[in-house]
């Protein structure tokens, strides 16, 4: 594996934003999802990247773009389908024809699988999937259809009873799908890879610890990541480059290197007595023997790079 070299002069962390690829991966994802709630893209499937913000962006793209009812309030499918017939509900509740107060809804709800490894991950629903979220198909094809086959009982010619195959249909996959898992799209079976590649070309966030490292830093440099505390009074420069420090040296130790744990390390220094704040901290390293081999990265001057950076 290629060495890492982490930024060390403000111009270097300046360009993270345009060369580390969470960063690029993220940026993509906000674009995909303006673009699927504007009706523009079929879809937005991202793998991987988990702690580094997407329910965020989600949130903050169906806020601004999703429908809304008459008291401002957003309207959306939240799903949380594990069989088949659950996630073509879904897509049944989400169609514009649907009444909602005794009025025909105007326009078709996006469905929002905030951890989609179910959908992704069993045959059945793979294979409905794959038929939402097939980029060559239009998003403005009503037929985008799903067809699904159950054995029932009837009688044959010789008044036997058996099972019979009946085809049913009619169940339209035609609307916005944001679809965001933690797992990393190789984690699914060979040719599933390459069914998802190829029909919803998603975005992969790496899982490489270096490059989250990289991402989280680059965030508390240069945005408010660690500048306002819960009842938003500055935090001082100070301290907020002891928890990047901190965070820095023990980042081959973390569960998860991500925004998420960035923000549980700034909770930490801010809340815990002073007596105790190592052993509070070190209730957030993983067991000893999940320690990932490698060396962290060179502390630097965190402060002098914030005030440089902004």
């Amino acid at each position: 594996m290629a060495q890492h070299i982490e930024p060390s002069t403000a111009a270097e962390w300046k360009r993270v934003g345009d060369t580390n690829e969470i960063a690029t991966a993220l940026t993509l994802t906000q674009e995909w999802l303006e673009q699927v709630l504007k009706g523009e893209r079929v879809s937005c499937v991202v793998f991987g990247g988990s702690g580094m913000g997407k329910n965020y962006l989600v949130d903050a793209a169906l806020k601004k773009h999703a429908p809304k009812d008459k008291d401002g309030n957003v309207l959306f499918i939240d799903s949380k389908a594990n069989t088949p017939i659950k996630l073509l509900d879904a897509f049944h509740d989400a169609q514009r024809d649907r009444e909602q107060n005794n009025a025909k809804r105007k326009r078709v709800l996006p469905i929002v699988f905030n951890e989609a490894r179910t959908q992704f991950s069993t045959p059945a629903q793979l294979d409905i999937m794959k038929i939402a979220t097939d980029t060559e198909t239009s998003i403005d094809k009503t037929w985008r259809e799903y067809t699904w086959t159950v054995m029932v009982e009837d009688f044959d010619k010789n008044d036997e009873l058996v099972e019979k195959p009946v085809k049913h249909k009619g169940v339209s996959l035609a609307c916005p799908i944001i679809a965001m898992t933690n797992m990393q799209l190789t984690e699914l079976p060979g040719d599933s890879v390459d069914a998802v590649r190829s029909r919803c070309r998603p975005i992969e966030i790496p899982p490489d610890r270096y490059t989250a490292w990289e991402y989280v830093v680059w965030l508390a440099l240069t945005s408010d990541l660690l500048t306002w505390d819960n009842h938003q009074q500055p935090v001082p420069l100070k301290l907020r480059s002891e928890m990047i420090d901190w965070f820095t040296r023990n980042m081959m130790r973390l569960q998860q290197v991500s925004v998420r744990t960035m923000k549980n390390v700034m909770g930490t220094f801010l809340l815990a007595k002073p007596h105790l704040l190592q052993a509070e901290l070190s209730q957030m390293l993983a067991p000893k023997h999940l320690w990932k081999h490698g060396h962290p990265p060179q502390l630097q001057d965190w402060g002098k790079l914030r005030r440089e950076l902004t």
